[in-house]
Parts: C-alpha cells; structure tokens; sequence
C-alpha cells in the first residue's frame, strides 16, 4: 500500500483542497462577478486532479486494474466527484447551491486535463510522465 500512497498523496490532498473549498460558506470566499471566471476556475481546478490522478495511478504498482482504461475511470471518478460535491453544497451549507453549470465546468476540466496528460504532455516532456 506504500507505493499506492506514494504516487497518489498529491492528488488525495488536491481532492480534499477542492472539497474544503466547495464546502466553505460562500461569504467568506472572493466573488467572481464574471460568470466566465468562475466557470474557468472550475475547469482549472478539475484538470489539475485529472493530471495528478493519472500521474498516480499509472506510477503506483499496488493496484494493477487502475493502469486499465486509466482515460475512462479518470473521467467518471472526477464527474461523480465533482457531481457530489454539488449536491453536498445544497444539501449542507446555507448560502452555497447546486449548479448544472460548476458540474460541466467541473467535467470538462477532467476532460481537458487528462487529454493534456495522455496526449499531449507525453509528447512534449518524453520520458517523464
């Protein structure tokens, strides 16, 4: 379990940074007046855990079946996440609500990210991821 957490602690503690973040009461946080840049900081934050989800999982040897169809499970991992924490924000705190649009945002993110980091990083960077 060592090699698992060795890999995959950056995008652990990512996750739980953007939970922290979705769940902090909305009054304490800056307000983005332009809907573009709250929906650009979703997909900012999305692609970053899709790049360290797969940087982790494709390193670690402790569970094999990650390194399969990394692409897919990425995707529905960080979409089922991101949903979820949509719902938490209605379902748990007072002055934050469920958006359709921070869920797409959210999953575009993945799907940028990952794309960068299967496609396209490797090509730029070989060897190194």
């Amino acid at each position: 379990m060592n090699n698992f957490w060795k890999y995959n602690w950056p995008s652990i503690l990512w996750a739980v940074f953007i939970l922290l973040l979705c769940l902090t009461p909305g009054s304490t946080l800056p307000s983005f007046n332009l809907f573009q840049v709250d929906k650009l900081a979703h997909l900012v934050v999305y692609a970053i855990l899709a790049m360290l989800l797969y940087y982790g999982w494709k390193n670690q040897s402790e569970f094999p079946f990650l390194h399969r169809q990394v692409f897919v499970k990425i995707l529905a991992g960080t979409f089922c996440y991101g949903l979820a924490i949509e719902y938490m924000q209605a379902l748990f705190t007072v002055d934050r609500q469920y958006d359709f649009d921070d869920a797409i945002a959210n999953s575009v993110g993945a799907l940028v990210g990952s794309l960068l980091v299967i496609y396209v990083l490797p090509k730029l960077f070989p060897g190194r991821l």
